[in-house]
């Protein structure tokens, strides 16, 4: 989740459904209700290592910046991607 360009949160599609399972009323939510803590962030002159560490725990992506700005986004299939073709 984005605000003014910053990253303030994440939205996880399963722990929302999971949530709204629970507690149907929890459909008609704002995202700045459900929404959870931010994805890490790496600069993009960091080496790949830095966001293999926050991937092998329990983040689903990693947020890329270059300067100040959010240039990219890491996912564990990225990641996978990565690796095999270095195979």
């Amino acid at each position: 989740v984005l605000q003014n360009g910053q990253s303030v949160g994440s939205i996880d599609e399963g722990e929302v459904m999971g949530r709204v399972i629970e507690d149907n009323s929890l459909i008609d939510s704002s995202v700045n209700e459900l929404m959870q803590e931010s994805f890490p962030v790496v600069d993009h002159s960091e080496s790949i290592e830095n966001a293999k560490h926050y991937l092998s725990r329990k983040h689903a992506g990693v947020l890329v910046k270059e300067q100040e700005n959010l240039v990219g986004f890491i996912t564990k299939f990225d990641l996978l991607d990565f690796i095999s073709a270095e195979g």
